[in-house]
């Protein structure tokens, strides 16, 4: 490549000036990166889908970045989109982190943020358009020659973001490659992972797959923090998962199986009609950063059978999830909102009462007392599952939250784990007072009452 001056550069067109910059970048990128960083290795021409499932600090988010930056400044008037949690990691993590395409974009110039319409837009008339998994109505209508999709795990809903984003990267090529998404992340079972997973080994020549270590990169990392990790954690889920990047798909100690867990899921009937149905609550006793989630489980009973019908939960301030488990028991028809009575009891009490006074609502609290561990409470819902007493149904209609974070974390939670299983615990609320306490201890009696149905459309809000 030759050299050329300041002078020589600043006559350059902006076109010009972005095509040099792409080419600097991508030099200085093959001669750093390492061959795992490399999408599609294994199958170079034929590729249109490459998985990433790899360690924290093993240099994923930069892979992402060089991959996206190489495309969109060698092709002028490429079309890509970007997909991401929300939009702020979008944001400050794949388009402007330390790590990210205008980071390592020499020439900052010669691209241009759109905050408005959430596009990045080049002096080639390439376009890179950010996407939140919050937001998924967005990823309806466009189409794209390139797609990346930064760490699936935290993606809401991930699996119906993959197959309406899918289908839309779709725009040919002029060089006759094929369209193609590129998949960045920590592995964790979730049903998107799982999916790419079994499309790597059943059809290896499109879509491919490469893993990786913190390890790998400790060279670039701080030495203090590497040794504490393997340190402290080595030999540990935590460690095999979170640093070492290894999907493990089910826990050795889990109450619930993967196998179990496919076998239960049945897909949604009209004609099914509820004896009951439940809105049950683990709430949280804090909002900040590391507090757990408040786990909120719609479930139904009929034929002396529970069916899970959606999973709603969420970290918010206790008012908002006391007014959104309001509006969930309106769009589920639900007469009963069970709730554990935690440290914060009282409280969370009176802020219930008060939203469903606001309301003039006739949903009946049940208060639980949840004295006995987790684990001891979970046990007998795990076996009513193996009893073939428990389903999750899907797409149930109506129903926003789907299923896909809390079979991961059934799938996954072991009762040694200190970390609290919030949605587990809102299911266990909803199954055991659905099939035991609510059907008069024994699980075997039909109860009496109004019927519920499923709704069917959307009511707005």
């Amino acid at each position: 490549m030759k050299r050329i001056s300041p002078t020589e550069y600043a006559r350059l067109s902006a076109h010009e000036r972005l095509a040099l910059c792409g080419e600097l970048a991508d030099r200085r990128w093959k001669k750093q990166r390492r061959v795992e960083q490399i999408p599609g290795l294994a199958s170079e021409d034929a590729w249109v889908t490459h998985l990433v499932m790899a360690g924290r600090g093993f240099g994923k988010t930069r892979l992402g970045a060089e991959w996206m930056l190489r495309e969109v400044t060698r092709v002028p008037g490429l079309m890509a989109g970007i997909l991401a949690p929300t939009f702020d990691h979008g944001e400050k993590v794949c388009l402007f982190g330390e790590s990210g395409i205008m980071s390592i974009l020499p020439d900052q110039s010669t691209a241009k943020w759109n905050e408005k319409k959430k596009q990045l837009i080049f002096a080639n008339g390439s376009v890179i358009t950010l996407y939140s998994s919050e937001h998924q109505r967005q990823l309806a209508g466009p189409q794209w020659h390139r797609f990346w999709i930064d760490e699936p795990a935290d993606l809401s809903h991930g699996m119906k973001a993959w197959q309406k984003a899918r289908p839309a990267v779709r725009l040919r090529m002029a060089d006759k490659s094929p369209a193609r998404v590129l998949i960045t992340g920590t592995p964790a079972p979730v049903p998107l992972v799982q999916h790419i997973h079994q499309l790597h080994i059943d059809h290896p020549e499109l879509y491919t797959l490469s893993s990786g270590s913190m390890m790998d990169n400790a060279d670039n990392l701080d030495p203090a923090m590497v040794h504490e990790m393997r340190e402290r954690y080595k030999g540990s889920r935590y460690y095999r998962q979170e640093i070492e990047g290894e999907l493990l798909l089910q826990a050795e100690g889990a109450l619930w199986g993967i196998d179990l867990i496919h076998s239960i899921r049945i897909p949604y009937s009209a004609d099914m009609i509820f004896d009951e149905i439940v809105v049950a609550i683990d709430p949280a006793v804090s909002t900040d950063k590391k507090a757990d989630e408040t786990g909120i489980i719609v479930a139904g009973r009929a034929d002396k059978k529970a069916y899970i019908l959606a999973d709603y939960s969420v970290k918010a301030s206790a008012l908002d999830w006391a007014r959104l488990a309001y509006r969930i028991c309106e769009r589920h028809n639900a007469r009963k909102l069970i709730y554990e009575r935690n440290l914060a009891g009282p409280l969370i009490e009176d802020i219930l009462k008060r939203v469903l006074s606001e309301h003039s609502s006739k949903v009946r609290l049940v208060k639980v007392h949840a004295k006995k561990s987790k684990q001891f409470r979970a046990e007998p819902v795990a076996a009513l599952y193996e009893a073939e007493r428990v389903f999750h149904m899907k797409d149930t209609p109506g129903a926003w939250g789907s299923l896909e974070r809390l079979e991961a974390q059934m799938t996954t939670w072991e009762p040694s784990d200190t970390k609290s299983p919030d949605r587990i615990d809102a299911l266990v609320h909803a199954v055991d007072h659905l099939l035991v306490k609510g059907a008069g201890g024994s699980g075997l009696r039909r109860a009496g009452g109004a019927t519920a149905t499923i709704p069917t459309t959307m009511r707005g809000w």
